[in-house]
């Protein structure tokens, strides 16, 4: 079975787990989270899924997904989904943070994963304390969008979403990559501090480690998607 079926097949088994609000849960509330970096993103990952359902989620950039890689189409764009979280785990994978829940990226990482596949349960501040295993087990998508990375053809340092939507919505990629980078500039400053390693990733996001000033990407506020 290829990557992209176990994927399928995974999120299959985790949307089938028995819900189990009142029973095994997960703290990890002590994973180092302040309750400013959680506003900064739950915002973040708010704005990443609206931008989906907004600009992703249509059948124009179906047709362009499949036009350019078999990932098994699925009626429900679970492969668009898929392809955003190929974007955001090879963006922690460029920043070298870790995904692990118990860490402060890894909270990021279960807030996104939550919104997309998970839209019945709200993650809080306080909730991190008591996380459903139902809930805290979408951690084991990592590695199967890990794999699918792996097996594309679009280069680990190109944007999957990027490259379609210069396609489809050429006017919404600027909102898209701005996007990206709100979210990870919160995740990267999570330590107190952004390294230059860092600095340099973020400024890909903006298109601004080229000597192309002509797609250079301003930020002057931050940018609400309505």
């Amino acid at each position: 079975m290829d990557c992209f079926l176990l994927f399928y097949e995974q999120l299959e088994k985790l949307s089938t787990i028995p819900k189990c609000r009142n029973g095994i849960s997960v703290d990890v509330y002590d994973a180092g989270t302040t309750e400013e970096y959680f506003r900064q993103i739950d915002q973040c990952t708010s704005l990443l899924v609206s931008f989906y359902d907004r600009y992703i989620a249509d059948t124009k950039m179906h047709l362009a997904l499949h036009k350019r890689i078999n990932t098994r189409h699925r009626k429900n764009y679970d492969d668009l989904k898929l392809m955003l979280m190929i974007d955001v785990i090879r963006a922690y994978e460029e920043l070298n943070h870790p995904t692990r829940l118990h860490s402060p990226e890894g909270i990021a990482l279960l807030l996104l994963l939550v919104k997309l596949f998970r839209q019945d349960y709200v993650v809080s501040y306080i909730g991190l304390k008591t996380i459903p295993y139902d809930i805290i087990n979408l951690d084991g998508l990592v590695p199967f969008i890990s794999e699918c990375s792996d097996r594309i053809d679009i280069p680990v340092n190109d944007s999957v979403i990027s490259t379609l939507l210069q396609t489809v919505h050429p006017q919404a990629d600027n909102i898209y990559r701005i996007s990206l980078y709100h979210l990870f500039e919160s995740v990267a400053a999570v330590d107190g501090a952004i390294s230059q390693s860092e600095k340099e990733y973020l400024m890909t996001l903006l298109h601004l480690d080229d000597d192309d000033i002509g797609n250079d990407i301003k930020i002057e506020t931050k940018l609400v998607l309505k």
